[in-house]
């Protein structure tokens, strides 16, 4: 897979993080940062509510 990224947006990034951390780096954290965040917002979008969830005894 290829990806086109500014390069501005590369190093407007790159000062907010460890000098020693390679641009590569830097993408894969943001992707995982972009899927942690993601998968939060479904979540609290469920509103703590699932329908077909079977009752549980407490």
């Amino acid at each position: 897979m290829n990806l086109n990224i500014d390069e501005k947006l590369i190093h407007s990034a790159m000062e907010f993080v460890n000098p020693k951390t390679s641009p590569t780096d830097l993408i894969h954290e943001l992707i995982a940062t972009f899927i942690r965040l993601s998968a939060g917002k479904n979540l609290a979008a469920l509103g703590g509510k699932s329908p077909k969830m079977k009752n549980i005894p407490r």
